[in-house]
């Protein structure tokens, strides 16, 4: 059909719109097929890379996307929202998907408040406009996009310092100075 362009996206199922429309679509996430118009000059195609969709977090509601942990649900001005993988979603642009992730699986550090998690050594209390705070573990924390969460994490684990001995070193007395332990132990008062 004239005035029409096929686009396809990683992000979302590939579709017809309207060659007005196709141009509106961001390049960094469209790649649009236009048919051959009647009297318009074709605008040059941009080509972008297409990455295959993971089907692991293919949940049609925001509330079954969530509740699998890795998923993020995806809302966009330019295309319906749906669920991605959190790995996909961290590849949209920003400008134009606005994204909710999944938490991250139950661990060690499953605090629900930011003081129990941060007396937690080995966690970390993250903050995120997108999602509830919460505590994960360190590990965790520095996998999460610094974009989107603000971690703050507990000191490690302090080891308990033994007390040092003190030892007093004591010259040698000359009186005791043979030289094998059988002259040493023969004289009283000397010790090997």
């Amino acid at each position: 059909d004239h005035g029409c362009a096929w686009c396809t996206s990683a992000a979302v199922p590939s579709s017809c719109h309207t060659a007005a429309d196709a141009h509106k679509l961001p390049p960094a996430v469209f790649s649009c097929e236009y048919a051959p118009p009647e009297t318009v000059e074709e605008k040059p195609v941009e080509v972008v890379e297409v990455v295959e969709a993971d089907s692991t977090c293919s949940d049609s509601t925001e509330s079954t996307c969530l509740a699998d942990h890795g998923c993020a649900w995806c809302e966009s001005a330019a295309v319906p929202s749906s669920c991605h993988t959190a790995d996909d979603a961290h590849k949209l642009p920003p400008a134009v998907f606005s994204c909710k992730y999944a938490p991250l699986q139950e661990s060690s550090c499953s605090d629900s408040t930011e003081s129990a998690c941060m007396a937690d050594h080995g966690c970390a209390w993250c903050t995120s406009a997108a999602v509830p705070s919460s505590c994960h573990t360190a590990a965790d924390a520095h996998k999460l996009p610094p974009a989107v969460f603000s971690c703050e994490y507990a000191p490690p684990e302090t080891v308990e310092e033994k007390p040092v001995e003190v030892v007093e070193v004591v010259e040698a007395d000359s009186t005791c100075s043979d030289s094998t332990e059988s002259t040493c132990l023969a004289d009283h008062g000397c010790a090997w």
